[in-house]
């Protein structure tokens, strides 16, 4: 038995074959490219020498110091104050509410602000706990300026409210578990009190904004 031979034209078989005498054909373009990569090198040589790569793991507060190195090295985590201002649309060029390097997330929820108008006179407790979550000053300065405690919440300094929250890389991100159950238009309630969470507007804050941040 003889089986069928396939004769392939001889122009056809060059194909199948290495192409013979092969050199670069574009030098320019190579030439080009190495240039790119150096650049890039020394773009990222200065960028780690002369800049915060830190920052690329590391969160910061809103003066752009590094929370967990240097002088906040006991203070891993940030917390915003108001996370309700991240869901704006002008959000996506930075959240408008203050960042704070903390020891450690909060683990109740409470309002300061919610306190001095259902309770005034009463939440000097409160305030002191909140200074850890206000943004540093020194104690004669606090001693002073405690005296008013609305106007440490309107100028920013102090949170109006905060959410029990667990840190994720090194973000206070609220509990899930406080809008368990709640139908989104439910207010949050403090944890410790008869008195629903406030911003600093008066606005209360239920579960569904809290949803949202989640």
């Amino acid at each position: 038995r003889i089986d069928a031979m396939v004769v392939v034209p001889k122009n056809e078989r060059r194909l199948q074959n290495p192409i013979k005498n092969r050199s670069c054909t574009d030098v320019l373009c190579l030439l080009l490219f190495l240039a790119f990569l150096v650049g890039w090198a020394i773009v990222a040589g200065i960028a780690f020498t002369q800049g915060q790569p830190e920052l690329i793991v590391f969160p910061s507060n809103s003066s752009g110091v590094v929370c967990g190195r240097k002088e906040n090295s006991d203070k891993p985590d940030v917390l915003f104050h108001d996370l309700t201002k991240c869901l704006k649309l002008d959000a996506a060029l930075g959240c408008a509410t203050p960042q704070v390097c903390v020891s450690s997330c909060p683990n109740t929820t409470s309002s300061l602000y919610a306190c001095i108008k259902t309770m005034p006179g009463k939440c000097q407790g409160l305030l002191e706990d909140y200074r850890k979550y206000c943004t540093p000053m020194s104690d004669a300065d606090w001693a002073t300026a405690k005296t008013d405690p609305e106007k440490l919440i309107q100028d920013k300094i102090c949170p109006a409210f905060i959410l029990a929250s667990v840190p994720i890389i090194g973000r206070c991100v609220p509990d899930f578990g406080i809008i368990s159950n709640l139908d989104k238009d439910t207010p949050i309630n403090v944890t410790i009190g008869d008195y629903t969470v406030q911003d600093a507007d008066g606005n209360p804050i239920n579960a569904e904004s809290v949803y949202k941040i989640i």
